[in-house]
């Protein structure tokens, strides 16, 4: 039988969890629907917006390699292991933000890509040119995709996480 302090830290990841989630919802929806009304000039309906949202966060993704619903069920149940078998309770802490922080910030690029793409189809765009920035950091992958056009519907997922790489629409 789990001790009572124990449960209580279980208890207090869960809700810290549900807390952190509810927070990216939030976000996620908001700069998706900011994204979409810069790409088309109209709002976006918010229902709509929070299906795709919501099927876009519980499908595989080929740059983070894994379902977002399922990695913060699983980042959860990490800390709340870590917090109860760890003597380092404030790095244990640490960690864990901080993991939950850049799959927050990647989710924002992915959720802003797909917003920006749906925006375009929307708009009647056909065909999309890739573009990525043209430094020390770009990896042989984004630049071979460097000006590549792509049909709007065949767009190529973000090679890695991290990346800088953006489309912007051909005009036929």
């Amino acid at each position: 039988m789990m001790a009572m302090d124990e449960l209580n830290v279980i208890k207090a990841s869960e809700k810290m969890y549900v807390r952190l989630e509810e927070a990216n919802m939030k976000a996620f929806l908001k700069l998706a629907r900011d994204r979409y009304k810069d790409i088309t000039g109209e709002e976006a309906d918010e229902k709509a917006t929070l299906a795709w949202l919501l099927l876009f966060l519980l499908a595989y993704n080929p740059v983070t390699e894994f379902v977002y619903k399922n990695e913060v069920e699983r980042k959860r149940d990490r800390f709340a292991e870590t917090m109860i078998a760890s003597a380092n309770k404030l790095l244990a802490i640490k960690r864990a933000m901080s993991l939950w922080l850049r799959q927050t910030g990647q989710y924002l690029v992915l959720v802003e890509d797909e917003a920006v793409l749906r925006g375009y189809k929307r708009m009647g765009v056909k065909r999309v040119r890739w573009f990525t920035q043209v430094d020390e950091r770009r990896c042989p992958e984004c630049a071979a995709r460097h000006g590549k056009v792509y049909p709007i519907n065949k767009v190529p997922p973000k090679p890695h996480r991290n990346c800088r790489c953006y489309v912007e629409p051909v005009n036929d």
